[in-house]
């Protein structure tokens, strides 16, 4: 049985992939304790083999992690959702805003990879998927500048962590989506695309997470995977 934890638990997407959890997994979906509609979705999932904490994973220390790996004995998998954005513009982001983007967007995901690798080291294998944001590979003029630039530390972490430990079958990788329910808009807010077939369900990403996360395969180890039905493409961005 693989252990999954999946520290995000409210986000959207995660609330999908909780309806879509494969039976050998058993699942500890984290979350923190906020007054929003998607977190009261959260609270009522209910869904085999999965296990909801409400925990204050930035308050600055890891004995939250510690005595999850302690409860649950460890974990060979994890996916990351956290995220920190003002959404400010370039000229108005302070110290304070852009501190927080490192810890939550960089800082703390590394963190807790260092914690979770020993104990997958003993199970003889691990998977992490980071999700990162299609603004860490393209600017976006009407703000998210923070956001953007400590979410680029995401992709380079896949990287180290497949590098230092692929001999461990031990291997990471970033997931990069922009067209999830969403419009994108050029400078001139006309809109790039508005075909429903161009456009990612939640639950097309969720099922593309479950094969990054198979301990059988290593085909995208270390890599930064967009996935964007061929928007960027059609438009031009690198």
């Amino acid at each position: 049985m693989s252990k999954l934890l999946l520290i995000g638990g409210s986000n959207y997407l995660s609330q999908e992939l909780i309806k879509t959890i494969p039976e050998s997994y058993t699942v500890v979906a984290v979350s923190i304790n906020e007054d929003t509609d998607r977190h009261r979705k959260f609270l009522k999932l209910e869904q085999k083999n999965l296990h909801k904490e409400i925990l204050n994973i930035t308050k600055g220390n890891l004995f939250w992690l510690d005595n999850l790996i302690k409860k649950y004995d460890y974990f060979d998998s994890m996916i990351y959702f956290p995220m920190s954005n003002s959404r400010k513009q370039f000229l108005n982001i302070t110290n304070e805003d852009f501190q927080k983007a490192v810890d939550v967007n960089g800082k703390l995901p590394f963190l807790i990879s260092q914690k979770l690798i020993p104990g997958m080291i003993g199970t003889g294998h691990g998977r992490f998927v980071f999700i990162s944001s299609i603004w860490s590979i393209k600017g976006n003029p009407k703000g998210s500048n923070e956001y953007a630039i400590t979410k680029v530390m995401l992709n380079q972490l896949s990287k180290q962590i497949t590098a230092s430990f692929i001999e461990k079958n031990i291997t990471s990788t970033t997931l990069i989506f922009g067209s999830v329910n969403l419009h994108l808009r050029n400078d001139n807010d006309a809109l790039l695309f508005t075909e429903k077939d161009r456009v990612i369900s939640h639950k097309e990403i969720a099922e593309f997470i479950f094969i990054l996360l198979d301990q059988s395969r290593r085909s995208f180890a270390g890599n930064t995977v967009l996935i964007d039905n061929g928007v960027l493409s059609t438009i031009g961005v690198h």
